[in-house]
């Protein structure tokens, strides 16, 4: 009975450990993707694109430009 008991909080031990140590990884990664979009952010509002080469060697170019929205000539009704 006290080896199923010891077995059991092994059990438990376990997926808790994990869920703590992918909390922490993926908060990290929150962070890093948070930085990359600020940095992103302020290249853009430049007019510059962004690029990157992948871990592959693939070049990549992402244009974080804000399109203009098309303005209309007619007037609103009550102006």
């Amino acid at each position: 009975m006290f080896f199923l008991k010891h077995l059991q909080d092994h059990f438990l031990h376990a997926p808790q450990v994990t869920l703590e140590a992918l909390g922490t990884m993926f908060s990290s990664a929150r962070l890093v993707m948070a930085w990359l979009a600020a940095c992103a952010r302020e290249v853009g509002a430049h007019g510059a694109p962004v690029a990157w080469h992948t871990p592959l060697g693939l070049p990549i170019v992402q244009p974080y430009r804000r399109k203009a929205r098309p303005r209309s000539g007619a007037a609103l009704p009550g102006t």
